[in-house]
C-alpha cells in the first residue's frame, strides 16, 4: 500500500503534509491518471493516523482537482493534462433549467411567518460586515505612522508604490499564496478598475481580451471602456472551454481559477496546466489571474494561485483589499511577470501612484505586525458561523424539499437552485415588493438565454443573524406566490 512517513513534516499539520506528499506524487507521475487511492479507513490504519486526517487530505486534493471522488467507488487520480478536443456535454452555458453543479439537496420543512420590514435583507450584495473592521488597530497604526514616517508621507511615491508595502506584499504572497516574487514586480494601485486599465495600457489596445461567461460584469465593461475587443468565453465543468480561446484568437484571458465568480467553482488542476500551456504557446499571450477573495475559502487549505505554478512567466496576478478589509480602502495590486517589469517602467513608470503614502505605510505596518492574518482568521470564523446559520435556515425551512445548495464552501456566497414552476421575472417582482433583494445567476451572463433557470446568488457576508430566518421565510412565500401567478 502507498506509504508516507511523517518524520520531517516541520510545522505542517498531518493532513497538510499528507496532502502535499500525494500532490507531489501525482505531479511527478508516481501516482498515475485513473489510479485508485486507498480507502480512507485502510489508509489511515496503514499510516497510523486518524481517518479525519486522510479525509481532510483527500478533500483538499479533490477541491484542487488532483483527485476525483466517485460515489461508492472511492477516490481516483485525475489527469493533469486534460484534452480540450471535446467540450463535456454538461456546461454552464447550456440552455436548460438543470442545476449547473451536482450538490446534495438540503431537505427541510417548517412553517414560516411573513414580516413587514421595508428592507428585510439584501442577498444580492456581498459587502463586508462593517463591524468586523479593526478600527482601533488601524487608528493606532495611523497615529504611529504620523510620528515615525513624517518625511516619507510627504514625498512622491514611486509609480509602483512605496517599497516597504511592496516588500510586505511579497512576503505575504510567499507565505499564503506560494508565490516567490520580487518587490519590483508588484504594482500598487487604487482599486481593481485602475489596475485593469494599467494592464490594458501595458499590453496594448490591439490585444483581444476575454472574460469568463458567466462572470463579474464590471470587468468586461472596464475592458470595453478602454477601447479593447472583449469576448465572453463559456465554462464547462473543468473551467474555461479551451477550444474557444483558440477559435476566437484570444490574446489575454481574464480568469478567476481559485474561486470563480459567480459559480464558486474551482478550476481543475488539469485545466490550469492546459491554460498555462496555452498562454506559453504563443508570443504575446497572457493570463490575468483575479484572486479577488482567496482569503475566504472556509474549508480546507487555500487553493494555490495559478501564478505559483506558472513556468511560462505569463500570469499577471491581481488582488485587492476590498473584500478583506473594506471597500473604502481602495488598495489593490498587480504582480507582473518578470518579463513585463522593464516594459512597465518604460511605458508607465511616469505615472504617479494613485494610493496615498499614508495608506500605503499604514497597510505595510498592518501586514508586518501580523494584524492582517489575525483579522482574516477572525473574519473566517465569523463568516463560517454566519454561513452555517444560513444553511441551517434553508435546511429547516419551507424551501427544503425544493432547494439545492451549490458550492457552499467556496467563499462569501453560494448558489441556490429552487425547483418549481414559476417565472424568474415574477419572483423578482414579488421579492422587490417584499423588501428582499436577490440576484438571479442570469444577470452575470452576457448571453442571458444560456443561464440556468431558478438559480440565484446568496450573498451572506453582510447579513445580520437576526435577519436570516425572516429573509428565507419571505423567499419561500414569494416562490409560492410566483407559482400561483403561473
Amino acid at each position: 500500500m502507498l506509504t508516507y512517513t511523517f518524520d520531517n513534516r516541520g510545522t505542517l499539520s498531518l493532513y497538510e503534509f499528507l496532502y502535499t506528499r500525494i500532490r507531489e506524487d501525482i505531479l511527478a507521475g508516481t501516482l498515475r491518471f485513473g489510479e485508485k487511492m486507498p480507502s480512507k479507513r485502510a489508509f489511515a490504519h496503514h499510516l497510523g493516523v486518524s481517518v479525519i486526517t486522510v479525509e481532510n487530505a483527500y478533500e483538499q486534493l479533490v477541491a484542487e482537482g488532483y483527485l476525483e471522488a466517485r460515489a461508492r467507488q472511492g477516490f481516483f487520480v485525475c489527469s493533469i493534462a486534460q484534452t480540450h478536443a471535446k467540450t463535456p456535454e454538461h456546461t454552464l452555458n447550456k440552455q436548460d433549467s438543470s442545476i449547473p453543479h451536482k450538490m446534495p439537496k438540503a431537505h427541510i420543512s417548517t412553517v414560516f411567518q411573513s414580516t413587514e420590514t421595508p428592507l428585510v435583507a439584501d442577498l444580492s450584495n456581498n459587502a463586508l460586515a462593517g463591524e468586523l473592521f479593526p478600527y482601533a488597530t488601524w487608528a493606532k497604526i495611523m497615529r504611529s505612522e504620523l510620528t515615525y514616517h513624517q518625511k516619507e508621507l510627504t514625498q512622491r511615491s514611486p509609480s509602483g508604490g512605496v517599497l516597504l508595502l511592496r516588500e510586505q506584499l511579497a512576503a505575504h504572497l510567499k507565505a499564503y499564496r506560494g508565490m516567490n516574487v520580487q518587490p519590483e514586480q508588484i504594482i500598487v494601485g487604487a482599486g481593481s478598475e485602475y489596475l485593469h486599465s494599467l494592464v490594458v495600457a501595458l499590453l496594448g489596445r490591439t490585444k483581444r481580451f476575454a472574460v469568463e461567461e458567466p462572470g463579474y460584469r464590471t470587468v468586461a465593461r472596464i475592458y470595453q471602456s478602454q477601447g479593447v475587443h472583449c469576448e465572453h468565453i463559456p465554462l464547462d465543468e473543468q473551467g474555461l472551454c479551451m477550444n474557444e480561446l483558440e477559435r476566437r484568437h484570444i490574446d489575454v484571458m481574464h480568469v478567476s481559477p481559485t474561486h470563480h465568480f459567480p459559480t464558486g467553482t474551482t478550476m481543475s488542476i488539469g485545466r490550469r496546466f492546459e491554460l498555462l500551456s496555452w498562454a506559453g504557446g504563443h508570443e504575446g499571450r497572457y493570463l490575468i489571474e483575479d484572486d479577488y477573495d482567496s482569503e475566504f475559502r472556509l474549508k480546507g487549505r487555500p487553493i494555490p494561485a495559478l501564478a505559483s505554478i506558472d513556468n511560462h512567466d505569463r500570469v499577471i496576478y491581481l488582488n485587492t483589499f476590498t473584500k478583506s478589509l473594506s471597500p473604502t480602502i481602495r488598495i489593490g495590486y498587480l504582480v507582473l511577470p518578470q518579463s513585463l517589469v522593464s516594459l512597465f517602467n518604460e511605458r508607465l513608470g511616469f505615472l504617479s501612484n494613485t494610493v496615498s503614502n499614508f495608506e500605503q505605510y499604514t497597510l505595510a505596518e498592518f501586514l508586518r505586525q501580523g494584524f492582517f492574518e489575525r483579522h482574516i482568521n477572525r473574519m473566517r470564523t465569523t463568516y463560517a458561523t454566519r454561513r452555517d446559520v444560513v444553511l441551517d435556515s434553508l435546511k429547516t425551512g419551507t424551501l427544503s424539499q425544493r432547494a439545492t445548495i451549490i458550492e457552499e464552501n467556496a467563499g462569501l456566497h453560494f448558489l441556490l437552485h429552487i425547483a418549481g414552476d414559476f417565472r424568474d421575472e415574477d419572483l423578482q417582482e414579488i421579492l422587490h415588493n417584499k423588501g428582499l433583494r436577490l440576484s438571479p445567476l442570469s444577470v452575470y451572463y452576457h448571453e442571458k438565454k444560456n443561464a440556468p433557470a431558478h438559480t440565484y446568488l446568496i450573498n451572506y457576508s453582510s447579513l445580520s443573524e437576526e435577519s436570516i430566518e425572516p429573509a428565507f421565510a419571505l423567499l419561500a412565500q414569494a416562490v409560492i406566490e410566483a407559482e400561483a401567478r403561473g
